[in-house]
């Protein structure tokens, strides 16, 4: 009912058009992760409403990829991460990104840091698909993002994403 009632607005934190701006990591037993621009996007991706009635024509062009090439079958993870957390003003209900699945049971999950600093891992969803689907997950209400103690700020960061990798699959390269 609350969500209903406000006034609502997407808006576009990063289009991952710099590969320079992002780092990949994963631990040093289980394999080697890089991060680099890829020409492309999704079909079904459409600009903003707001940004197109602004009129920015911010480039997206390209999509960032990731390269995972294990050691051998473990279980274990990696993240793609920004050089410098992406702060969320405001209040946010929803966060979405448009990946790609590989039919793996690989599974997404978004790392944020709240208010006072606590960090919190949301899963997006599974990887397991083929092409390019938008993966959308709600901000759980237990997630402080504003305190009426503290006017002058109010949002979560953005320290970016992690993808817990399921044995059976973790082993050659993944893209």
């Amino acid at each position: 009912i609350d969500t209903a009632q406000q006034e609502l607005k997407e808006i576009s934190i990063s289009k991952f058009e710099d590969a320079g701006l992002w780092k990949s990591e994963i631990p040093r037993d289980a394999g080697v992760a890089s991060v680099r621009k890829i020409e492309g996007s999704p079909l079904d991706k459409e600009p903003l409403a707001d940004e197109v009635e602004l009129g920015i024509n911010e480039a997206d062009d390209y999509v960032l990829g990731c390269k995972v090439s294990f050691y051998q079958r473990a279980v274990t993870s990696f993240s793609i991460l920004p050089t410098k957390p992406m702060a969320v003003e405001g209040i946010t209900k929803t966060v979405s990104v448009w990946v790609i699945g590989r039919n793996t049971k690989h599974t997404l999950k978004l790392i944020i840091k709240d208010h006072f600093g606590q960090m919190a891992e949301i899963t997006m969803g599974s990887l397991n698909f083929a092409g390019w689907k938008k993966l959308t997950v709600a901000i759980p209400t237990h997630i402080v993002q504003k305190n009426y103690h503290y006017v002058n700020k109010m949002g979560i960061e953005i320290l970016g994403f992690k993808v817990d990798c399921d044995p059976a699959e973790a082993y050659g390269n993944y893209y």
